[in-house]
């Protein structure tokens, strides 16, 4: 996660890794990351509609690959 937070200034980067380390499982974890990255209301929707964690997390990655965010 860290190389995908590299453009962004050091107070989104500390705010993001802070929320993630007191997340504590995946659901708050891809809570937490589609807070800071997603802001098109349609996929944030989405994703609130998506019961299945493993569904969330592979939107996410997806998303974040699309949007050249992930390595």
């Amino acid at each position: 996660m860290n190389k995908a937070l590299t453009g962004f200034p050091k107070e989104v980067t500390a705010r993001l890794n802070d929320t993630l380390d007191r997340a504590g499982d995946s659901a708050t974890s891809s809570d937490a990351i589609a807070q800071q990255f997603i802001h098109d209301p349609n996929d944030r929707q989405r994703l609130l509609e998506t019961p299945e964690v493993r569904k969330r997390l592979d939107f996410l990655i997806q998303f974040l690959e699309n949007a050249g965010l992930s390595q």
